[in-house]
């Protein structure tokens, strides 16, 4: 239909430029090393047929330097050019094997002439090595220092896909980042090392202006020393000659100004444009930040690994302030629901967390049980109103020094008998006392088993944080539950993987934990239902 319109000449030129340079797809392991070259006496012009060379020599076509950009693909590396308005780029790919050495680069492939010939003046010169977590533990690199015996500093980026390691400084011309595989797809892998060596380019072209201003910072100095004395020459003149003198030596020094300016305008607009890349580019630094300002389970990690200051790794889950936007009233099921089970110790709590969705928020719906006997006494150790919560109603007490499990099962069947349950995660410690009591009372459940590790608690926790901060969550401000998300407690392993530490929390989690739960297996059912759906699909 579009041939039926008169086109502009230049309208898939200008459509293929938007698309034309991709971040190039990166499995790890990889090995990535950037250089950037400032055109220089013409160096530019000469670009073409020195890549033109290159091809010639790994036996490939002469590439097309007309669109501005190239990628070369050899059996030992990949190369991607790139002609800016100031600067030409030079980025080699090349896979990490395993009987490569320490000082191995993706640049000690390409033919030792050719890079040595490189037309235009080195500006940035960056090495990135992209390893596995599962190859190179997070905590082992932060507790270490860089190979070059100076501190590393890192940050998350891509949501915690990954992690990015460097020490700034330069070693032998080159800054050195390890960025670490926590999850990245190929494409993301590619995006973060693109935008790595951007912000070490346009940093580096922003701070070009930096000398241009000393220059003229000198110069306006000396032109006020300058226009101060000709200010008291003009009142001393005493004839036209005088006059004539003062204006020449005033037009002498207009010009100079004009032509310092002119000389100037477009070092120092240059400089702006790249300093707004640089603050585009680390974007993803300031949102996590601001993430560990709102999640308290964010705030040592940032600390320890944005800020490089060396703090427990363990903090809250969430803070007061996003559980208490989540306390709208809790709407009554219609529709499937899924619910978490933490079975408890003796004397501890047992929670059963139900949720189901309505208009795109969680409902949840929590039960706990607890021994009678022996109430008042732990009311006093956990500093926690037990016997009162029970006489309200937000507390199940069962008779006896320990959790009675057939009250449990009787009350379950009830409670969830008019529901539609579509799995119920549990805890596998003590489960089959459990089992045996539902089975006793005729209650078949779809019992799911959830481990407390950090494989499956982690991305549980992941979720549900996620719903807390959008707000997405309605709790009714159950104070049981209530309690139990102030005490939840947060521990990391080396991968950044998270999990509820009860050993180390203060009081009782036991409903956080299964809240949890409830949230992962609700969430993993739906990616189980898109997955098959998209089996379906034609792609």
């Amino acid at each position: 239909m579009s041939s039926l319109f008169e086109q502009h000449p230049l309208r898939q030129t200008l459509n293929d430029e938007v698309h034309a340079r991709p971040p190039v797809p990166l499995d790890t392991p990889e090995f990535v090393t950037y250089l950037a070259f400032l055109h220089h006496e013409g160096s530019a012009s000469r670009e073409a047929a020195h890549l033109a060379q290159l091809a010639e020599q790994l036996g490939l076509p002469a590439p097309t330097t007309d669109t501005g950009h190239v990628l070369l693909e050899t059996e030992g590396f990949r190369l991607k050019w790139e002609r800016h308005n100031e600067f030409s780029s030079y980025c080699f790919f090349r896979r990490i094997e395993p009987e490569d050495s320490p000082d191995e680069c993706a640049l000690l492939h390409v033919p030792a002439a050719w890079r040595k010939a490189i037309p235009g003046q080195l500006i940035a010169a960056t090495h990135i090595e992209l390893r596995s977590v599962t190859e190179v533990p997070l905590e082992t690199v932060l507790h270490q220092q860089s190979r070059h015996g100076q501190a590393m500093v890192a940050s998350s980026v891509s949501d915690g896909a990954g992690w990015v390691m460097t020490d700034f400084h330069l070693h032998d011309g080159f800054s050195h980042f390890l960025v670490l595989d926590n999850g990245f797809t190929p494409r993301q892998a590619g995006r973060i090392a693109q935008r790595l060596v951007e912000i070490e380019t346009y940093r580096v072209m922003a701070l070009l202006a930096f000398p241009v201003a000393k220059e003229v910072g000198r110069l306006v100095s000396r032109a006020e020393d300058e226009l101060a004395d000709l200010m008291d020459g003009m009142g001393q003149s005493r004839s036209a000659e005088d006059d004539r003198a003062v204006l020449v030596r005033l037009s002498r020094l207009a010009a100079e100004v004009e032509r310092s300016v002119a000389r100037t305008t477009f070092r120092f607009g240059a400089a702006g444009a790249y300093y707004r890349l640089v603050r585009q580019r680390i974007d993803d630094l300031r949102e996590q930040l601001t993430q560990a300002q709102r999640m308290p389970s964010m705030e040592n990690s940032a600390r320890n690994l944005l800020l490089n200051q060396r703090v427990s790794t363990e903090s809250p889950f969430v803070s007061p302030d996003v559980w208490k936007a989540c306390g709208r009233p809790v709407q009554p099921f219609d529709g499937p629901v899924w619910a978490g089970l933490d079975l408890s110790a003796r004397t501890d709590l047992t929670a059963l967390v139900i949720v189901g969705q309505a208009d795109g928020v969680w409902h949840v719906q929590p039960h706990f049980w607890t021994p009678e006997q022996g109430l008042h006494d732990r009311s006093k150790r956990d500093r926690a109103p037990y016997d009162v919560w029970a006489k309200q109603g937000h507390l199940h007490t069962t008779a006896g020094a320990t959790v009675d499990y057939e009250i449990v099962a009787q009350d379950m069947a009830a409670i969830l008998a008019d529901l539609n349950v579509q799995a119920i995660a549990y805890d596998r410690w003590r489960i089959d006392l459990l089992r045996k009591e539902l089975e006793r009372v005729g209650c078949d459940l779809p019992l799911v088993p959830w481990g407390q590790g950090y494989k499956d608690m982690a991305p549980a926790l992941d979720a549900l944080e996620a719903e807390l901060l959008n707000q997405r969550i309605a709790h009714g401000g159950h104070p049981v539950l209530q309690m139990c998300a102030a005490n939840a407690v947060v521990t990391k392993d080396p991968t950044g993987a998270r999990k509820l530490d009860k050993s180390r929390a203060t009081g009782r989690i036991d409903g956080m934990q299964a809240l949890a739960m409830a949230i992962g297996v609700a969430v993993a059912a739906g990616e189980e239902q898109g997955h098959a759906a998209n089996e379906f699909c034609f792609v």
